[in-house]
């Protein structure tokens, strides 16, 4: 009997573990970057969907990713304004760092607003279309504080994914001081994702626990990377095998 019920046990984890696999796994990095180059915190090498300047001018690269303007087929922008000048950095003298000062120079950015009683998590929205079903994707969303003790939340595909996002506090200033600008640092959110339809919806908002609740975005990559998740077929068999193993242990 005490047999029976450990191998039924080890028999549901077994399928736990096999749905667990077919799950939308993605990961969320934040952290900061200095410059466009190797090392520097940002990642340019690879094959990039897009490559986008927010409220700036394009044709130019940093590696491989080669920069248009937010007008480009397949990215939609909804955000109420926008400024060409926010931002001075100072990453280096390469072409890299040079580029790269150019792309957190603009912004797009919305105030803070009110459905009904609920502050509305969707003023700022990025909708990144043509996405292959079942490929994985590497996003890379750019920002600089240059004023404001500013925070937010951003959700992907609906889900509010990153809560209290700071560019003010994630570049390294301090909150108990004057200074809000650091033209050396920039900050950064990494989503790594398996596309599950064809449109990526990416939506800025909220009500995060800062004086400033009036999203930014200066500007963002997509990468394909290229890893097609394994299809439902592929995953029943694996869990079939699995507890065909298991039964005869």
């Amino acid at each position: 009997m005490g047999n029976t019920i450990r191998t039924t046990k080890m028999m549901f984890i077994a399928i736990l573990a096999c749905l667990s696999m077919g799950a939308n796994a993605s990961l969320i990095t934040i952290g900061t970057f200095t410059g466009g180059d190797s090392g520097d915190g940002l990642d340019f090498v690879g094959n990039f969907t897009y490559a986008v300047n927010v409220f700036g001018a394009g044709g130019f690269s940093i590696d491989d990713a080669s920069f248009t303007d937010d007008s480009v087929s397949g990215v939609s922008i909804s955000a109420v304004n926008a400024i060409s000048n926010w931002h001075t950095a100072n990453y280096g003298n390469t072409q890299n760092d040079n580029n790269l000062e150019t792309v957190m120079r603009s912004i797009r950015w919305s105030p803070r607003a009110n459905n009904g009683s609920q502050v509305r998590d969707d003023v700022v929205t990025i909708d990144l279309g043509n996405l292959t079903v079942g490929s994985t994707y590497s996003l890379q969303l750019l920002f600089a504080e240059t004023c404001c003790t500013r925070g937010f939340d951003l959700s992907f595909e609906g889900v509010k994914t990153v809560d209290d996002f700071s560019p003010y506090i994630t570049q390294g200033q301090d909150l108990n001081t004057s200074e809000t600008y650091i033209p050396t640092v920039g900050a950064f959110i990494r989503y790594d994702f398996t596309a599950q339809d064809s449109t990526l919806n990416i939506s800025f908002g909220g009500a995060a626990p800062f004086s400033d609740n009036n999203p930014i975005i200066n500007g963002f990559t997509l990468e394909s990377t290229k890893v097609s998740a394994p299809s439902t077929l592929a995953i029943f068999a694996l869990c079939l095998f699995m507890l065909a193993r298991m039964r005869r242990a």
